[in-house]
């Protein structure tokens, strides 16, 4: 499956061309991430509010978790970017159904070096994505 998706950073918008498979990658050309600026995109990323939430100690779950992701999925690897027990918390913190039993909820406690740790890690997303190729 492919799909258009859109992250807004630093008040401008990217979309890239997402395709599930294993790994998750981002469409690529000799290194550089493709652009598309006129494409309808499926899904949107608000790159911007999130790091602003964290950085204000809000952490939701789902929306770091899916920058983490995307980082993976444009080629970084995660793992050494953040601590498993963090991720796990942010993963269980997103209540997904299908793994949350009925009536059930987890909000995860964070402790400040686990919001900066995560603070550092999404930070180096607008690197990531201003390597880029604009597909017209």
């Amino acid at each position: 499956m492919q799909q258009f998706i859109s992250i807004q950073i630093e008040n401008k918008e990217y979309i890239f061309n997402w395709v599930e498979g294993d790994p998750d990658f981002i469409k690529q050309n000799d290194g550089y991430f493709l652009h598309y600026p006129s494409a309808d995109p499926e899904t949107a990323f608000d790159y911007d509010k999130v790091i602003e939430n964290v950085k204000n100690d809000i952490v939701i779950c789902d929306q770091i978790l899916g920058i983490i992701n995307l980082m993976g999925d444009f080629g970084f690897d995660t793992k050494k970017l953040i601590n498993d027990k963090i991720y796990q918390k942010l993963f269980w913190g997103c209540n997904l159904p299908s793994v949350t039993p009925e009536n059930k909820y987890y909000e995860p406690i964070w402790e400040k070096r686990e919001i900066q740790e995560m603070i550092d890690c999404i930070s180096m997303f607008p690197e990531i994505v201003t390597k880029i190729e604009e597909v017209v």
